[in-house]
C-alpha cells in the first residue's frame, strides 16, 4: 500500500520561531526522517487578531518557506479549533502572503467534543455556553460540526484541504462529519503499536461505512503512550504493525470506501528524543 502522507505535529516551534539555528534543528531532523507533512500548533501565540500584515507574519512566512524549499518538507497544516480564528487568523494569513510556498495548504479543526475533560476545563464556558449548550459530549458535538460546516467552506474558497482529528466518535457522529471533510486523522494512541489496529478498529468502521474516505493513522509519542516502545523500535515500524492488522481485515467497508493515506505522529519534542 503506497505512503503518501507522513505527518508531524509540532508544538513547539513558536517557542524558538525567528532562531535559525533552532529551526534548521527541527526542520532537518523532520526531513531526515522523511516527513511530509507538519501540522502547526499555537498559532495564536505567533499571528493575531486584527494584527494580519506582511510584517507581522514575516517570521512564520519564512519558517513555512524555508521548510518547503530548503528542507523538502511539502505540506504545513494549521492546527486550531474554530472557525472564528481559521477566518480571521489562517486564512487571512494565507491572502496576505502571496508566494504560495509561504501559506498553508490545509486546515485542521481539533476540537475533541468527545471528551469530558475539556469540555469542562474550557469547553463550555468559551463556546457552548454562549451559544445555549449543554455541558455534554452530544452539545460539544453539536458545536463542532457547526464549526466544521464553516471551515469546510473557507477552505474549499481558500483552495487548501479541510481536515480533523477524531478519537472516539460515534456511527452518527462519523457520517455527519464525513461530508466536511477532505480526510480525517483517527488516533491510535497505545502503548504498543501492534495493537494499533484493534484500538481503532471500530472508529475505521464508521467512517467506511458513512462513504468513501481518506484516512491518516496516528500515533503518539508521549510517556504514556509508545515512547517506551521508540526506544526499542524504528518509528517506522508502527506504521507496519498497524497495517498489519488492517490488511487482512476482509471487509466490504474497508475495500470499496477507505483509503488510508499514510500516519502521523503526535508530537514533535517527544518523538525527536530518540532519533537524534
Amino acid at each position: 500500500m503506497p505512503l503518501n502522507y507522513k505527518g508531524l505535529y509540532v508544538a513547539s516551534w513558536n517557542d524558538f520561531l525567528g532562531n535559525e539555528e533552532s529551526e534548521n534543528h527541527l526542520l532537518s531532523n523532520a526531513a531526515k526522517n522523511g516527513f511530509t507533512t507538519l501540522s502547526l500548533y499555537n498559532i495564536q501565540k505567533v499571528l493575531h487578531k486584527g494584527d494580519i500584515t506582511i510584517e507581522t507574519t514575516n517570521q512564520l512566512a519564512h519558517f513555512i518557506s524555508k521548510a518547503r524549499t530548503k528542507y523538502k518538507i511539502p505540506h504545513i497544516t494549521a492546527v486550531a479549533e474554530n472557525a472564528d480564528f481559521f477566518n480571521n487568523v489562517v486564512s487571512k494569513y494565507n491572502h496576505v502572503r502571496k508566494n504560495p510556498t509561504e501559506a498553508f495548504d490545509a486546515y485542521n479543526v481539533e476540537f475533541e467534543f468527545w471528551n469530558m475533560t475539556p469540555i469542562m476545563d474550557y469547553y463550555y464556558e468559551d463556546y457552548l455556553k454562549p451559544l445555549g449548550l449543554q455541558c455534554t459530549t452530544d452539545d460539544a458535538y453539536k458545536f463542532f460540526i457547526s464549526q466544521m460546516k464553516l471551515v469546510h467552506n473557507l477552505a474549499k474558497a481558500d483552495g487548501v484541504k479541510c481536515e480533523t482529528y477524531v478519537g472516539s466518535p460515534t456511527d452518527v457522529q462519523a457520517k455527519g462529519i464525513l461530508p466536511y471533510i477532505d480526510r480525517v486523522l483517527i488516533h491510535a494512541y497505545v502503548k504498543d503499536p501492534t495493537t494499533s489496529y484493534s484500538y481503532c478498529r471500530d472508529r475505521l468502521r464508521f467512517f467506511g461505512m458513512a462513504g468513501k474516505v481518506n484516512i491518516i493513522i496516528i500515533f503518539s509519542a508521549e510517556d504514556e503512550f509508545s515512547w517506551a516502545w521508540l526506544r526499542k523500535h524504528k518509528e517506522t515500524d508502527a506504521y507496519q504493525a498497524f497495517l498489519k492488522g488492517y490488511n487482512v481485515t476482509p471487509a466490504t467497508w474497508k475495500r470499496n470506501n477507505i483509503t488510508l493515506q499514510g500516519y502521523q505522529w503526535y508530537v514533535d519534542k517527544e518523538l525527536f528524543r530518540p532519533l537524534v
